[in-house]
């Protein structure tokens, strides 16, 4: 599942259409927010891709398109990009992730297929702003993850064999290319780049593009060792207390590296 944390509690978004909250100390679901016909806004089920806590506010991406849910008032509102629906009128939101720029109207957006790329959504006017390497650009790119660089601000995407560099107002700045199939990036205090990928991870140093290969010294059973690709897929990174690093993989579990 994914999962925006908290102090005390954490949003839970799950692979089976729920959206709950789980108490820390009582070790506990203790809420799930769900549509009703006494409050028909509230969650409809739907399959959580990505949570992005923004303040006391969470930004949900799902197979029916983007959600925004606010904690103190649990008032919820759907936001519908006609441009982005498929054939079954669901628009699929992979990743959302909050601007923190000047304007923090703004979010970035991973649409999946068919439209793929990338787009910059102005949520409070409800239109797309811009858009990159979707279906309407002459090359078309599917990505994994994304984050917005607090350091650095600009936008840093992951894809197949490689990570896209974004600027709202420049565009497209630079590719940098890896060796295997990225499948999480997440970036440190430094503005460096931690890069999951079908092996194991790779550290990457903004100034200088250096990458740095880490290969994991675990080894599962013989069922885990076959059972997905690669010798160690890491498909989330967490950064935690005192940098160690959280990472969750579909074929091991979770795991902490420092």
């Amino acid at each position: 599942f994914e999962a925006a944390f908290g102090d005390k509690e954490i949003v839970c978004g799950t692979y089976d259409k729920k959206l709950l909250l789980f108490d820390k100390f009582k070790k506990a679901f203790v809420y799930q927010w769900q549509s009703t016909t006494i409050n028909p806004g509230g969650f409809k089920p739907a399959i959580v891709y990505s949570i992005q806590q923004d303040n006391n506010i969470l930004w949900i991406g799902t197979n029916k398109g983007l959600t925004q849910l606010n904690l103190k008032d649990q008032q919820q509102q759907s936001f519908f990009i006609p441009s982005l629906l498929m054939e079954n009128n669901n628009a699929l939101v992979k990743k959302v992730v909050a601007n923190n720029g000047d304007d923090l109207n703004k979010l970035w957006l991973i649409p999946w297929q068919p439209y793929n790329g990338i787009i910059l959504y102005d949520f409070k006017n409800k239109k797309i702003i811009k858009e990159w390497h979707t279906r309407n650009s002459k090359i078309i790119r599917k990505y994994t993850d994304l984050f917005y660089s607090k350091i650095n601000h600009n936008v840093i995407a992951a894809r197949d064999s490689a990570l896209d560099f974004f600027n709202e107002n420049k565009g497209f700045l630079k590719t940098i290319n890896i060796k295997g199939k990225v499948l999480s990036i997440e970036e440190n205090v430094h503005g460096n780049v931690w890069i999951g990928y079908t092996d194991g991870l790779i550290y990457l140093n903004i100034k200088n593009s250096s990458l740095k290969p880490f290969f994991p010294s675990f080894e599962g059973t013989e069922v885990e060792k076959t059972s997905f690709g690669g010798t160690f897929p890491v498909n989330d990174i967490k950064i935690g207390d005192q940098n160690t690093l959280w990472l969750a993989s579909v074929k091991y579990g979770l795991f902490s590296f420092d």
